[in-house]
């Protein structure tokens, strides 16, 4: 039986993630191509892109039918959401300005927390320019 392949470590400068970060969306978006190469990237590399685009074994719009599940796919979902946050705050006024409601926010005042709407919020903002 053969061995799955060790990747290095995390904090190895050699270790995938470390190759290819997440920069920050600036505001003007000039470098969103990159911004999207390397989301996209992480998303894939822990197994997400499912959670943001739907489809797969594990497709979020399908209702858990046990707590772990639920649990499970609360826990991906907020990994994909966080992976997609971490670097858009210098769009969020722009957004804010334009939409006429923050970028993170559902239109009642409240945060989604919801991987997809806000992937979907990035791309239509970044087309609407």
């Amino acid at each position: 039986m053969t061995s799955a392949p060790q990747l290095p470590s995390k904090d190895d400068l050699y270790h995938p993630l470390n190759l290819i970060p997440i920069s920050e969306l600036k505001a003007d978006l000039s470098n969103f191509r990159q911004w999207d190469h390397a989301v996209t990237f992480h998303l894939r590399y822990h197994n997400l892109l499912h959670v943001v685009y739907g489809g797969g074994a594990f497709d979020t719009r399908e209702e858990p039918t046990t707590e772990e599940e639920r649990q499970t796919q609360e826990m991906k979902s907020l990994h994909a959401y966080s992976l997609i946050a971490s670097k858009i705050e210098k769009i969020c006024p722009e957004f804010a300005e334009r939409w006429g409601r923050p970028l993170f926010g559902n239109g009642s005042g409240c945060f989604h927390f919801n991987p997809r709407i806000l992937w979907a919020d990035i791309y239509m903002f970044c087309i609407d320019l």
